[in-house]
């Protein structure tokens, strides 16, 4: 680990007096230790030695640097590629933006990521919050030279990245097609035999008997139910779940065939974010040397997978019913969520909607009464409209205001139109380093820049819909000191924000419904 150079402690030094200034109680600046390793990298330096040695470099500064130890963050097992799975990341920038940190020190630059387009973004949020970013191995200046090394050193790490990531997807694609694991468990019913899989005998009675019951069209839970009757668990002794099932249900090495890469009925990737396929598409491998010997034929898996595709379809129907807008904000009074549910009369000429308790289903579940939808969402809206028009009349909610939620809305689209100009202004930079980069670094600048348009298009959606419903509510407030229901309710997108922003929750009981705004 190095030395601080003078130039840094001379800037954090000037920037805890001025912390001082409005905080007679600050001694130091807060710091946290943030430390990554991959399980693909077998011989980057450990977890463990990464934060022993940023500790000594935090040592040698007692008198600027305090590290508690709730502010050390840790990933073990998580890929420098990409940002979006470490816990510990994301808490530690939490707490960067409620102002609990001001120092991040890392042991190695590679350690905070190998993309350098989520440097570029890390950095620009910790320089909004004022944060200083202390790597252990190198200072990069804040110059135009230490700018350009900085980009340079992240580009050759996502270089490297991206090109272990391919030679290792190469080797396991290779395997696969010679007839052997690209590795990974075995799911339950099977059991590893070297590069291969074959039968284990104490669970593969169960495969047989949730595929015989599958076939059958038997309710996951009560496949559950007979699998768990039969003494058939997890192999952690927990029954099985429907998520469970349902991916069982779809292994083809239950009928034998090892499957790399599998792709859907459209071509497209299943398990891609699993994957994180870095440079193009593999193509799928289908080997039915993996698997020794099968649990269920490939009839019966073939019957099973239709009757799925059936069961998707008509669940895609279901969704295109009109939405259940009260959705994620009921409860039952036995504590269980509410969910919608769609039924249809004897002819199929007409549905009903209701909302029903997810318990009830159960054997033994809870005996509260599904209630009409229709009539608990009318409820929920005449409490709205009064509570609207009682602000229009007196200037104030019972619970909620108007005002707050104005300005709410307000600071979302604020934060939107910045972020979109921090992007658009990122591009231009990035476009000009374009012109005189190398070809290595081209093709990662230019996937910075495709990717923020991409990111910029969805920002702009947002924006768009934002908008509309500020325009919406500011409409509430120029209009008559009364508004009808049907001006309120005219939109469902907006009739669900509204809801969300006065309602906390509603319980649903057997004899009346309680409904519980917001303070």
């Amino acid at each position: 680990m190095r030395q601080l150079e003078p130039k840094e402690l001379t800037l954090m030094q000037t920037v805890l007096v001025a912390k001082q200034f409005n905080n007679s109680n600050k001694k130091k600046l807060e710091t946290a230790i943030y430390a990554r390793k991959s399980s693909e990298d077998k011989t980057a330096t450990s977890i463990e030695t990464q934060i022993t040695d940023c500790k000594s470099l935090i040592s040698n500064y007692p008198n600027l640097l305090n590290l508690q130890d709730c502010h050390i963050y840790k990933d073990e097992a998580k890929s420098g590629m990409f940002t979006d799975n470490r816990d510990g990341l994301t808490k530690m920038m939490k707490e960067v933006k409620n102002g609990n940190i001001d120092v991040i020190v890392l042991y190695h630059h590679e350690r905070l990521t190998r993309n350098i387009g989520d440097f570029d973004n890390i950095k620009k949020e910790l320089e909004q919050y004022k944060v200083f970013l202390i790597f252990g191995n190198v200072y990069y200046e804040n110059s135009n030279m230490g700018e350009f090394y900085s980009n340079l050193c992240f580009a050759m790490a996502q270089f490297e990245a991206r090109t272990a990531a391919t030679k290792t997807a190469q080797t396991l694609h290779l395997r696969a097609q010679s007839g052997k694991s690209a590795g990974g468990r075995a799911p339950y019913g099977l059991k590893c035999i070297g590069k291969q899989f074959d039968i284990e005998p104490n669970e593969a009675p169960a495969i047989k008997l949730l595929f015989d019951l599958a076939v059958k069209k038997t309710p996951y839970q009560e496949i559950i139910t007979t699998l768990t009757a039969n003494g058939y668990l997890t192999r952690s002794g927990e029954p099985f779940k429907q998520s469970t099932i349902s991916d069982m249900l779809r292994n083809w090495k239950y009928a034998g065939i090892y499957v790399y890469c599998r792709k859907d009925k459209n071509g497209n990737p299943v398990n891609r974010k699993k994957r994180r396929v870095l440079l193009g598409e593999q193509a799928e491998v289908r080997n039915d040397n993996t698997v020794l010997r099968a649990i269920v034929s490939k009839k019966l898996f073939l019957e099973v997978q239709d009757l799925l595709d059936e069961r998707e379809i008509g669940r895609n129907k279901q969704n295109a019913h009109p939405e259940y807008i009260l959705s994620g904000i009921i409860e039952c009074e036995c504590g269980k969520k509410v969910f919608g549910e769609t039924t249809k009369s004897k002819r199929g000429k007409k549905e009903y909607r209701y909302y029903v308790c997810s318990d009830s289903r159960r054997k033994n579940g809870c005996k509260v009464k599904k209630i009409n939808a229709e009539h608990l969402e009318n409820t929920v809206k005449k409490v709205i409209h009064r509570e609207v028009n009682a602000f229009l009349k007196a200037g104030k909610l019972s619970g909620n205001s108007l005002t707050n939620l104005l300005s709410k809305h307000k600071d979302q689209l604020n934060q939107l139109n910045r972020r979109v100009q921090d992007l658009e202004r990122e591009n231009k930079r990035l476009s000009k380093k374009y012109c005189l980069a190398t070809e290595d670094l081209a093709q990662a600048l230019q996937k910075t820049i495709t990717d923020n348009v991409s990111i910029i298009k969805v920002l702009n959606r947002k924006q768009k819909s934002l908008n509309n419903y500020i325009n919406y509510l500011n409409g509430l407030g120029n209009g008559n000191p009364i508004i009808s229901d049907t001006q309120l309710f005219n939109d469902i997108t907006i009739t669900r924000k509204l809801i969300r922003a006065f309602i906390k929750t509603i319980i649903v009981k057997d004899d009346k419904i309680e409904i519980q705004l917001h303070n």
